[in-house]
Formats: structure tokens, sequence, C-alpha cells
């Protein structure tokens, strides 16, 4: 009897059988963060597109600029409220890891691409491990800059 042995180039293969790693296969909107912002408009009209876009799903996200450098990958229980918090701690920060990520955004305003994937388990294993898989792929400047937060 032969015994199925897993590794972790088998489950990247799974992955790319899929095509995960293809970020053309991921939904995606274009985000600016400014360096300041001198009104609440822009905060209001990304919450209304995080809203209808990600309210109520579950997955994996990714940030690049136009550059194309990954700055950042995460998973959520809920896209909306973990895009959205972030968004606003661009701008306010309010906790530890919301000033490092004011601080991080600071050095990358613009234009931002937001990538996502829905993964529908409401087990957050599944989540996690594509996360990191994705890390993997595309090192997020984040984590490169801030290791102690990983």
């Amino acid at each position: 009897m032969s015994k199925i042995k897993l590794t972790l180039e088998k489950f990247d293969s799974i992955l790319n059988d899929l095509e995960i790693f293809d970020l053309n296969n991921w939904n995606k909107m274009e985000i600016h963060h400014f360096d300041s912002l001198s009104d609440d408009i822009s905060i209001k009209e990304h919450r209304e597109l995080f809203k209808n876009e990600l309210l109520d799903k579950r997955g994996i996200y990714l940030y690049q600029n136009l550059k194309g450098d990954c700055l950042y990958v995460g998973k959520a229980k809920n896209l909306y409220d973990r895009v959205y918090s972030h968004f606003k701690e661009a701008y306010t920060p309010n906790e530890s890891k919301g000033k490092v990520w004011n601080e991080f955004f600071k050095q990358h305003p613009g234009k931002l691409n937001l990538y996502w994937l829905e993964v529908e388990s409401s087990d957050d294993i599944l989540r996690h491990f594509i996360e990191n898989r994705i890390a993997d792929k595309f090192p997020p400047l984040f984590e490169i800059s801030n290791p102690r937060l990983k």
C-alpha cells in the first residue's frame, strides 16, 4: 500500500493549476492613498466603493503600486472591514500596527491596485495557507520593512 506524500510543491502545483498566482484572475479596483486628506470626501467615496465590492466576502487581498511592487498581502473573514480599516489607518492611525501602517503608506502614496480573491471557507486555515503562499510568490514590502509585525 502506497502512502500519499504531500509537499509544499504539490500544494503550489494545485494553486498553479487554479491560476491563483496570476493576478489577472483576481478581482481588482484602483484606490488612492494621498499624502493627507483635506476633507472626508475621499474616505466616504472609498468606503462606498469597498462596501459595494467587498461587503460580506471572505478572502485574500493584495495591495500593489502602479510599478507592480507588492505592498501588502492579507486575509480577512470580512474583506470590507479589513480593507476599509487599513484605508482609514493610512490617514488616522489608532493602534500600534495602525501607526506603522500610516507611516508605510506615507512612503507609498498615490494610486494603488487592490486585488482580492474570495475564499469561501469559513475556516481561517485555508485563507492563512493561501495568504502565505501568495506572500512567498509576491514578497510584500510592508513585511520586508516591518519584519517584527509578520
